[in-house]
């Protein structure tokens, strides 16, 4: 009751403007609304009235179609950094987690907003949205460039709404199926807002500070995402689920802001995610089953494999690579969006500089003109004079 009390006090605020949402100043125009799909010049339109008024306002993407849309509009979003993340843990039955990445445009002060990072499988999922279908939509960008069909859709939200009062049916389930990672952006820029997607009680077991000379930006934190999905692109709940995906991120992520143990700070039990997330301590995640009693998955048994394939010191340079590589990508589009400009200012500033060559030769004749004008002014002086001398002669 009082979570949807706060919920409607934000959503209040909202609609009355009393919170507000700058621009960036800097994005690509077909980039910026997809970090910041509402500010303050776009309130009254179609995506803020359902923002306010929506029990979901955040629109869904994969990794990969982010970083195509950037690439597309050859824009790396370098200047939107990484200020503070945060990894949450369900407290009931599949102990789900997720992480927070909550970021901030450096060149236009107040333009901050947050994304959620999450993985589910699309055969496995939670028990109230079982038949819930993700719909697939082609996306155009501004400059024309079709993006491939993927992930887009208010509903894909709904499958990661779990009942808070279910316990996980493993019985006559398989545990494995495609993995369906996704990365939740944000209409509002209001943090309470995480409860609409993942409801029911939730422990943050870390927040991770960046240090003040971190510049992680949010194009490497959707690159490392990225770069573990497509090397790991099969849910499975015994040794790729959410935990394995999160904590893999964290932990690459800790490690590329050089974090310390005093940036980062957790709940007791999970204190070792200062130095390593992988470490696994000894916890087990109990799922219940109908007809089979209790579950035991002990991560401890997993951690090895999956630090050996995901964690910082197995994939960091693999990871830098591929982040550069896509760092060129966007270079290279941006040089290709840019050169019809490019070219239509050459042509400009040619027939600038030949206009200027025509003004100039009037010019230079017009001062010819002049000077024969002048010069025959004086020859008739001249001629005036002598004729003049000549009839005093006489």
């Amino acid at each position: 009751m009082l979570s949807r009390l706060f919920s409607f006090y934000h959503d209040i605020r909202h609609v009355m403007r009393m919170d507000s949402l700058p621009a960036p100043s800097t994005l690509a125009p077909g980039i910026a609304p997809v970090f910041f799909p509402i500010t303050d010049e776009n309130r009254n339109d179609r995506m803020s009235l359902e923002a306010t008024f929506s029990a979901i306002p955040f629109t869904v993407h994969t990794s990969l179609a982010l970083q195509r849309q950037m690439i597309g509009n050859g824009d790396s979003c370098s200047n939107l950094r990484i200020t503070k993340v945060e990894y949450f843990q369900r407290d009931v039955a599949p102990l789900h987690e997720f992480i927070s990445f909550s970021y901030e445009d450096v060149s236009t002060p107040g333009v901050s907003n947050f994304m959620v990072i999450e993985r589910w499988g699309t055969d496995f999922q939670p028990p109230d949205n079982t038949k819930e279908k993700v719909e697939r939509h082609t996306l155009t960008l501004d400059n024309g460039i079709p993006e491939p069909t993927t992930t887009f859709s208010e509903q894909a939200l709904f499958v990661s709404k779990a009942s808070a009062r279910q316990p996980l049916e493993l019985s006559g389930k398989r545990t494995t199926s495609i993995a369906d990672d996704r990365v939740i952006i944000s209409w509002r820029r209001i943090h309470h807002d995480i409860e609409k997607i993942e409801p029911g009680k939730r422990t943050l077991l870390a927040t991770m500070t960046p240090p003040p000379d971190s510049t992680i930006s949010v194009a490497e934190i959707l690159a490392l995402a990225s770069f573990i999905s497509k090397h790991s692109p099969v849910y499975d709940l015994l040794e790729s689920c959410c935990f394995y995906y999160g904590r893999a991120i964290f932990d690459v992520t800790r490690t590329l802001m050089h974090c310390t143990g005093a940036d980062i700070v957790t709940t007791d039990d999970f204190s070792f995610m200062k130095s390593d997330a992988l470490q696994w301590h000894a916890h087990v995640l109990r799922c219940l089953s109908a007809d089979k009693g209790p579950v035991y998955m002990v991560k401890s048994l997993m951690a090895d494999k999956v630090k050996t394939e995901f964690g910082a010191d197995a994939i960091i340079e693999k990871y830098k690579a591929a982040f550069a590589e896509f760092e060129e990508s966007v270079r290279a589009q941006k040089e290709r969006n840019e050169r019809p400009l490019r070219l239509a200012e050459e042509r400009l500033q040619e027939e600038v500089r030949a206009r200027q060559e025509e003004a100039r030769a009037r010019q230079e004749e017009a001062r010819a003109r002049q000077t024969a004008e002048l010069e025959v002014e004086r020859l008739k002086e001249l001629v005036k004079s002598l004729q003049g001398a000549r009839r005093e002669g006489k």
